[in-house]
């Protein structure tokens, strides 16, 4: 069985105010793409209120193999609430936002033994654990402070994206 240790837990923004979602989303996506994590999109709901306006739940899992044995996983639960569109003059145009109050709450994970290599007996499992415990541990907590860093490099990102609409 893969052994699931998390780093970051729970990590929250919150933002009320003007943004651009499909931008927003662009950016979270184009910096997983440039560190080289794989994406998956596990939820992506959108559900639309009496008073016409939206609610809309996104949860990302950007992961990156590492290794054979270990494997890091970002999840961002990302929900948007009251969300409308409005149109704002901007520059001397009229540019259509959102307009709504956003929450974001990143975890990272960092998975070991994701492939169950090590799970065949009480033998290999005694010398997974071993080999966790003495010879892998500086390397593991490399990884917990590089997914640490990059969490956190992400929440900067994102956080002074939606400062450019706060004034």
């Amino acid at each position: 069985m893969a052994d699931i240790r998390t780093v970051v837990e729970d990590f929250r923004l919150d933002y009320e105010g003007l943004f651009n979602a499909t931008e927003l989303y662009r950016i979270i996506d184009q910096f997983f793409r440039e560190r080289h994590y794989d994406k998956r999109e596990a939820t992506n709901q959108e559900h639309l209120k009496k008073d016409g306006s939206k609610y809309v739940e996104i949860e990302l899992l950007p992961w990156k193999k590492y290794t054979e044995y270990l494997n890091s996983v970002v999840r961002i639960r990302w929900k948007m609430f009251d969300l409308r569109e409005v149109e704002v003059k901007q520059h001397g145009r009229v540019v259509k936002l959102n307009k709504g109050r956003i929450q974001m709450i990143f975890t990272g994970f960092i998975i070991t033994d994701y492939e169950n290599k090590w799970e065949e007996g009480p033998l290999y499992y005694l010398v997974r654990v071993v080999y966790d415990k003495y010879v892998h541990r500086e390397y593991r907590e490399q990884h917990h402070q590089l997914l640490k860093d990059i969490i956190t490099m992400l929440y900067d990102q994102i956080q002074a994206y939606l400062n450019l609409y706060k004034y």
